[in-house]
């Protein structure tokens, strides 16, 4: 299940990709086409890691946010993913490149976004936000 963070009029063509990483983890890609007015953000509820303090070794979860660009070829694998602003909590960062890492390939870029790169580039950059909020339940 996903939540837009904003006003969708239509979604359609959606297709989930779950690769396992590991024994006990999978990463999920989502593909879709939507129509929206205005640019939109997908939220997806995820568990996120918890982070020890240091001075009583209990855990913690914090909200965080960070962006990452990834070189995303034609034919769908994953290029360079670097962290272009961090969440300030390495744990964060880290599971967000890897989890794009993992998640390579991914389908092939459409025709319409690969008119977008420079010319002569083998593929597009993508820039995430990656966005880690704390929710309690009530």
């Amino acid at each position: 299940m996903c939540i837009f963070a904003g006003s969708v009029h239509d979604v359609s063509s959606t297709a989930i990709f779950a690769r396992g990483i590991g024994n006990t983890r999978q990463v999920l890609v989502y593909s879709m086409a939507l129509t929206a007015s205005t640019d939109v953000a997908m939220v997806l509820p995820l568990p996120v890691p918890c982070i020890k303090d240091e001075a009583t070794g209990k855990c913690e979860y914090k909200p965080a946010q960070l962006v990452i660009d990834f070189a995303l070829f034609e034919d769908g694998r994953v290029g360079d993913v670097t962290v272009t602003k961090s969440s300030g909590m390495d744990v964060y960062d880290d599971r967000a490149v890897k989890a794009v890492k993992a998640a390579s390939p991914f389908p092939r870029v459409p025709p319409e976004l690969m008119a977008r790169a420079k010319p002569g580039s083998a593929g597009v950059t993508i820039r995430a936000v990656v966005t880690y909020k704390l929710v309690t339940q009530p």
